[in-house]
């Protein structure tokens, strides 16, 4: 497994509050770049784990991407680099095989890349990444895409129907990566969130690193849906729809979304009487939803 070879960079990436695909890194950037002697270093956190990337066929120095985000475990990185541009850099931390020589007035440095790992490393889970690699290489990235694509889609689709919730970023899911962001101006996303949690469904509620585009759009927050390669069936979505419906039911409000004045504040629902209501009237809301297929 090449680790590098899937590490690479990509024409395009995320933007992790909406999940639209924007072109945040081309060649031509790159060889602008380079003309007037400046490296290129490409955050690929959100493009990896989601798309093929190709870091030589873009001209990217250097790239880095963290594993949690690809499967992996949590807390280790890595930045991937030609070894002349590895050559170039000084150490940033000292200790234990980082060094060559030591002397009172000078000392060098070992070789590449034992001169930038001091001491002990995170050797446990940069060991256990590698099978996250082999997961993802061995599904495919193309079918990665694909699959996200669609599960993407039927997200998009069903919300939309629904007629209440404001959607953010295109409607096109080939423009989007794994992920929707939506608001009702009825429910807070804190509340749709936790009832989805007693519910056994994870979405991530608030401003997603990203507060100054919820300025942007004149609200405190969104919930924001996320897919990928163990995303497979509609009954996450299921539930999803039944749960705003029943919010929507305790706050006394039917009508669709266009029939209301569009800014109005989102009332914050007692978690005690959610939980109360999510046990004694679920069985009373019963969706289906064709299944989307896994890879």
């Amino acid at each position: 497994m090449s680790a590098l070879r899937l590490a690479e960079s990509a024409p395009t990436r995320p933007v992790p509050p909406v999940g639209v695909h924007s072109p945040a890194f081309r060649a031509d950037i790159a060889a602008a770049a380079h003309a007037v002697g400046a490296l290129v270093v490409v955050d690929a956190a959100q493009s990896v784990p989601h798309l093929p990337v190709d870091m030589r066929a873009l001209g990217a120095d250097f790239l880095a991407f963290s594993a949690h985000k690809a499967y992996g475990p949590t807390g280790v990185g890595f930045l991937v680099a030609a070894p002349e541009r590895l050559e170039e850099l000084e150490p940033t931390q000292g200790g234990g095989e980082m060094i060559r020589e030591v002397h009172l007035d000078r000392a060098s440095w070992n070789v590449v890349p034992h001169r930038f790992e001091a001491g002990t490393p995170n050797i446990a889970d940069a060991a256990a990444f590698p099978a996250a690699l082999d997961l993802l290489e061995e599904i495919g990235m193309a079918t990665v895409r694909q699959h996200e694509v669609a599960i993407t889609g039927y997200a998009l689709e069903r919300l939309t129907a629904l007629g209440w919730f404001t959607l953010y970023g295109p409607r096109d899911p080939q423009r989007r990566s794994g992920l929707v962001s939506f608001y009702d101006p009825l429910v807070h996303p804190h509340d749709l969130a936790q009832v989805l949690d007693f519910q056994g469904v994870a979405v991530r509620a608030g401003h997603h690193c990203a507060q100054l585009v919820m300025h942007r759009f004149g609200i405190p927050a969104t919930a924001r849906a996320s897919s990928g390669v163990i995303s497979g069936s509609g009954l996450a979505m299921a539930k999803m729809i039944g749960c705003a419906a029943m919010l929507r039911t305790i706050a006394g409000v039917t009508a669709p979304l266009t029939e209301r004045p569009k800014k109005q504040s989102a009332p914050s629902i007692a978690s005690a009487s959610v939980r109360a209501f999510v046990s004694t009237a679920w069985a009373d809301f019963h969706w289906f939803m064709p299944s989307v297929r896994p890879w």
